[in-house]
C-alpha cells in the first residue's frame, strides 16, 4: 500500500511544470484489453496537486515525491512527459496478477532511451532472482516489484514500458492497436471522471476478485473466479472508475460504475474485532454488484480433479457471508444461514464430494463442522449454527480485545469519509500508511452508478 501511495505523489509531482492538465484517458491506448486494474497519473501537476504531493511525501519519510517512488522513477524521470499509468492484468493461467507501468515521453528517441536506462535495473534484478516474473502474484507485491525490481522493458512508439514480461508483451501489442481505451466498458466507467483530478482509476471487480482469489486460495483459475462470483458477489459487476484528490496528509478517491448496481454489505464493520488488520462488511461495496433487472442465469459450476462437477449455487447457496475479519495470520467471516434445512442436507454432500479430491482431507463433525485441509492450501474450518455460522481460513483467531467503533483508526475513518458510511476498514496495512478507509453514500447506495469513496491516511 505504501508503494502505491508512492506510485501516485511521484507521477503527480514528476515534472512539475504546471502545463495544461492532459487527458488521463490517454494512457489506456497503451494498456492491454485484458488489464483489471489501472491508475493513470498526469506528470506535470502543478500549484495545490504539486503542494499536497510533498507534503505526502513527507509523511512517507522521504524529502520529495520522486525518491518514494524508487530508482526506476529516477531512471526515466528525465523523458518523461505529459503522462503515465501502473496497470494490472491476469496472469496467463489466471492466477493471481502480473503488474506493467507505462509513461510517456517525448519522442520515440526518448522512449528507447528511457528504456536503455531501466534495463540494467532489469538484468540486475534478474541476475537475483535468477529469471524472470511468470506467474502471478498479489496486487501490492506486483506493485512494489514496479518502483524498483521490474523484469522486462520495452518502448513501442512514444511509451516506455517495465514490468513483469507477460505486462510488457501485452502492452507492446496494445500500442500497436488492441487497447484497453478503445473498449466500451472503460469509456463507459471512465465517462463521468475524466477531467476531475491529477489521477484516474479504473477497476474490473470480477477479473481482478477471480485472479486472486484463485491465488490466495491456491485454486485454478476458474475456480477462484467461480468462489469470488459467489462469496464475493462480482458475478454481475460492471467495471468502474474513479478520480483522486491529494490532500496534506491523505488521499482520496471518489469512484462510481456507468451501468453498475451495488450490493450493500449486510453487516456493519463496526462490531469487527478491534484488533484486526482488515474488517469489512460484505458484499464489499463498491466492488461487489448485483443484477440491475432480475435475470435468469445458469448456476456457477466448478469442475473438480475426480472429473466431477460442484454446483455451488446448491452447495453453499445457504451461506450468505456478512462480514469479514483479518487477524492473527488468518481469514474469519461471519455469515447467515438462509435455509437451516438446506445447510444440513448440503454439508454431508459436500465433505463427500471435496473428501475424494487427491490430497485433500473433508472431516464433518456432527452436523455442524466442516474441517477442510490439503497440503499447500490455507486449512478452511465452517461451523454452522441455526441461523448463523463461521468460516475461517487459516488459524481461528483467539478472543477479540473489543470492537472496530471502539478504535482512533474507526473515528477518524468516518470523519475523513465525510457524508459517507464506511464500509471497510485496514489499520495500518504496510508501514507509514496509517489507514484505508472505504465509505458508501448514506443516502442511495444502492441505486444504479453509485460508487464508493477510498481514504488512505499516511501518518
Amino acid at each position: 500500500m505504501r508503494r502505491v501511495a508512492a506510485v501516485v505523489l511521484a507521477a503527480t509531482a514528476l515534472m512539475g511544470c504546471g502545463a495544461k492538465r492532459p487527458d488521463l484517458t490517454g494512457p489506456a491506448m497503451a494498456l492491454p484489453r485484458g488489464a483489471v486494474a489501472m491508475a493513470s497519473f498526469d506528470l506535470r501537476a502543478s500549484g495545490d496537486d504539486a503542494r499536497a504531493a510533498s507534503a505526502l511525501a513527507r509523511a512517507l519519510g522521504a524529502p520529495d515525491p520522486l525518491r518514494v517512488a524508487g530508482p526506476v522513477a529516477h531512471a526515466v524521470a528525465p523523458y518523461a512527459a505529459g503522462r503515465a499509468a501502473v496497470f494490472a492484468l491476469p496472469a496467463r493461467d489466471g492466477v493471481g496478477v502480473n503488474t506493467g507501468a507505462v509513461v510517456e515521453t517525448r519522442d520515440r528517441a526518448a522512449a528507447l532511451a528511457a528504456a536503455k536506462r531501466v534495463r540494467p535495473l532489469v538484468r540486475a534484478e534478474r541476475r537475483v532472482r535468477g529469471g524472470v516474473v511468470r506467474t502471478g502474484t498479489g496486487l501490492f507485491r506486483g506493485m512494489n516489484r514496479l518502483t524498483d525490481s521490474p523484469t522486462a522493458a520495452a518502448a513501442s512508439g512514444r511509451w516506455v514500458i517495465w514490468g513483469d514480461p507477460h505486462a510488457v508483451r501485452a502492452a507492446v501489442v496494445a500500442v500497436n492497436g488492441r487497447s484497453l481505451g478503445e473498449t466500451v466498458p472503460f469509456r463507459r466507467a471512465i465517462e463521468a471522471f475524466r477531467d476531475e483530478g491529477p489521477a484516474l482509476v479504473y477497476v474490473d471487480p470480477r477479473g481482478l476478485a477471480g485472479a486472486l482469489a484463485a491465488r490466495a486460495l491456491s485454486l485454478p483459475g476458474s475456480a477462484g473466479r467461480a468462489l469470488a462470483d459467489k462469496l464475493a458477489g462480482v458475478r454481475f459487476a460492471r467495471p468502474l472508475a474513479g478520480a483522486v484528490r491529494l490532500h496534506q496528509h491523505h488521499l482520496v478517491v471518489d469512484t462510481g460504475t456507468h451501468d453498475g448496481c451495488p450490493s450493500k454489505p449486510l453487516a456493519d464493520p463496526a462490531g469487527g474485532p478491534a484488533d484486526a488488520e482488515v474488517v469489512a462488511g460484505i458484499p464489499v461495496y463498491g466492488l461487489a454488484q448485483r443484477q440491475c433487472r432480475p435475470l435468469r442465469v445458469n448456476p456457477l459450476v466448478i469442475g473438480l480433479a475426480t472429473g466431477e462437477r460442484l454446483n455451488l449455487d446448491r452447495a453453499i447457496g445457504w451461506l450468505q457471508p456478512s462480514r469479514l475479519a483479518v487477524r492473527d495470520g488468518g481469514v474469519s467471516m461471519a455469515a447467515r444461514v438462509r435455509d437451516p434445512v438446506q445447510a444440513r442436507r448440503q454439508l454431508p454432500r459436500l465433505r463427500r464430494r471435496l473428501d475424494r479430491l487427491p490430497g485433500v482431507r473433508a472431516r464433518l463433525t456432527g452436523t455442524r463442522q466442516l474441517d477442510i485441509s490439503s497440503r499447500g492450501r490455507p486449512h478452511v474450518r465452517l461451523v454452522v449454527r441455526p441461523d448463523r455460522a463461521l468460516v475461517f481460513l487459516g488459524p481461528p483467531p483467539g478472543p477479540s480485545t473489543g470492537q472496530l467503533r471502539s478504535t482512533r483508526a474507526y473515528r477518524e475513518a468516518t470523519s475523513l469519509l465525510g457524508d459517507r458510511r464506511l464500509t471497510a476498514l485496514a489499520q495500518r496495512p504496510a508501514s507509514h500508511v496509517d489507514f484505508v478507509a472505504v465509505g458508501a453514500p448514506k443516502d442511495g447506495a444502492t441505486a444504479r452508478g453509485s460508487g464508493a469513496r477510498i481514504v488512505i491516511a499516511l501518518r
